[in-house]
């Protein structure tokens, strides 16, 4: 889509810069030139009593007529690039939503995830000090054990002097 203004021979496919152009120093003066021009040709030829002429009622009707045409063109463009640009916003924040719908459900699931892994480090915990627990219980039985055969120990006599030798 083009955007034209008439008065200043100015062409965007920027709404923004269209817009700007609109208030812009420049095409004011050029809208008020163009006015002047106008009424000045009009008063012209009213007061001039030399030429006889009376002022072309139709001409001036056409170019009224032609920059009516262009303003509602103008407009109904300005209206339907505002339409197209809310419709674009309203498709967006249905996009947002969604989005937000989403990363609440993650930030749920982080926490149950969390709080599960939380309940896991417990039991890992408890299941280390069982284990701890366990292994000193059995190395104690282990040591109970060795001094036990060490004191049940018999040594022949025969075996005694091969230990003497040794």
């Amino acid at each position: 889509m083009s955007f034209k203004c008439e008065y200043c021979n100015y062409t965007t496919s920027n709404k923004g810069s269209y817009s700007k152009h609109l208030e812009s120093k420049k095409h004011n003066d050029m809208v008020s030139k163009c006015k002047t021009v106008v009424i000045g040709e009009e008063n012209t030829l009213e007061n001039n009593s030399s030429n006889n002429s009376i002022v072309d009622n139709e001409k001036i009707n056409d170019e009224i007529m032609k920059e009516i045409s262009i303003l509602k063109k103008e407009n109904a463009d300005i209206r339907e690039n505002r339409k197209k640009d809310n419709e674009s916003m309203k498709e967006t924040f249905r996009e947002l939503k969604k989005e937000m719908k989403e990363l609440k459900k993650i930030c749920t699931d982080y926490k149950k995830i969390k709080e599960t892994l939380t309940e896991f480090k417990k039991e890992v915990k408890e299941l280390k000090k069982e284990f701890v627990d366990f292994k000193k219980e059995t190395d104690r039985r282990d040591t109970n054990r060795v001094e036990e055969n060490y004191y049940n120990i018999t040594i022949e006599p025969s075996q005694l002097e091969m230990l003497k030798h040794m």
